[in-house]
């Protein structure tokens, strides 16, 4: 049975590492830009050369193949797509992801809207603020996330609702700014009370002294810690300073030529390995419990 995973991105760098992260995944099940299934798709490799079906001895016999008949490597992709999508036509095989978009500032997710993944999403799953934070911890915890808390738990509650066994929430927000701090803490409070016995996951991107442009980061990066402490089972450090590291002096190559693209692709392919024996059948599958428990000593 398949075990689902809500996300949540909230704030400007948790949008734009979620947008990513979409992109990758759509890629790794073959979707495009729309949520279609793109079947018998070529899958270019570059460690060695692909070999055409007319060259291939076991191509399949049937005289009469059907354009829309799934291979076995198909059938592997939709094994599990459901732990992060959700089938939303039968007929067109068209998937959804279970996200939850969430910024104080409009600007990112009109943005994501605009992009050409942008149609990917449920219109309803985006909540959008205001006024912003201003890089201001007590503000996303207590005043302006106040104001928009109550709709994003009915969205994630009707996201919830409408899977067989929720198995975690999973969030990826920035330590640096208000509302990835802030109201990310404040969202992670709530779930854990309303979801007490799931799993809650957070990709936290912590600030760096060398990269810092803000005054108040180490601020917001400590009151947010002392409450991922309480409510994050699981939370995956994302040094900006390691990641420029990785860039330079390990010369990685990225799609993005320039700019946060490419540490924001880095930690896409971090979240997507990590959750690959959750997505793909294999001898590593498991759940993020599993995971916890072999990685995590107690006491």
């Amino acid at each position: 049975m398949v075990r689902e995973i809500i996300h949540v991105q909230v704030g400007q760098c948790g949008n734009q590492i979620g947008n990513i992260f979409w992109n990758t995944t759509c890629d790794e099940h073959h979707l495009d830009s729309l949520g279609k299934f793109e079947a018998n798709k070529k899958v270019t490799t570059t460690h060695k050369k692909e070999e055409s079906k007319e060259n291939n001895d076991s191509s399949d016999t049937n005289p009469n193949p059907s354009k829309n008949a799934n291979s076995s490597y198909d059938d592997i992709l939709l094994d599990k797509i459901g732990v992060y999508y959700q089938c939303a036509s039968d007929d067109n095989r068209r998937y959804t992801p279970r996200a939850v978009l969430v910024d104080l500032e409009p600007g990112t997710l009109d943005k994501i809207q605009s992009d050409s993944i942008g149609a990917l999403f449920k219109p309803d799953n985006f909540i959008r603020g205001a006024n912003g934070c201003a890089n201001n911890w007590a503000k996303g915890r207590f005043t302006e996330g106040l104001e928009v808390i109550d709709e994003i738990l009915d969205v994630v509650r009707h996201e919830a609702e409408q899977a067989d066994c929720v198995q975690a929430f999973q969030m990826c927000h920035s330590l640096a700014g208000g509302t990835g701090s802030g109201l990310g803490t404040l969202i992670l409070n709530r779930i854990r009370e309303e979801y007490y016995d799931r799993m809650t996951c957070a990709f936290s991107v912590y600030p760096s002294p060398r990269m810092s442009d803000v005054v108040v980061e180490p601020y917001n990066t400590m009151l947010a810690v002392a409450e991922l402490i309480e409510c994050a089972d699981q939370s995956f450090t994302i040094d900006n300073e390691a990641l420029v590291r990785i860039l330079t002096d390990n010369k990685v190559s990225t799609s993005a030529a320039s700019g946060f693209g490419q540490y924001n692709e880095l930690i896409s392919y971090v979240m997507s390995g990590i959750t690959s024996s959750l997505r793909f059948p294999g001898q590593l599958n498991g759940d993020l419990r599993k995971m916890s428990v072999n990685l995590v000593p107690f006491p």
